[in-house]
């Protein structure tokens, strides 16, 4: 990205590099880290961690709507 912080007035881009700096913290830890997808559902992020499964859904926005819910 040649953009600078100038990239996070675009809410897409700015949503990527939420997602991105995300993973790059869960990939720092020691659990296990997925993608999910099933037809038109999903989530960013399933995180796998002493036996315990996480879902990240990662928002780079104010509101948060019912159908950003529905594949948790």
């Amino acid at each position: 990205m040649t953009e600078g912080l100038g990239v996070l007035a675009d809410p897409e881009k700015r949503g990527r590099v939420f997602e991105l700096a995300v993973a790059f913290q869960l990939l720092q830890m020691s659990g296990e880290i997925f993608n999910w997808r099933e037809k038109n559902a999903e989530v960013d992020y399933v995180y796998r961690y002493q036996g315990k499964v996480y879902v990240i859904e990662v928002k780079s926005g104010r509101r948060i709507s019912a159908k950003d819910l529905e594949a948790l």
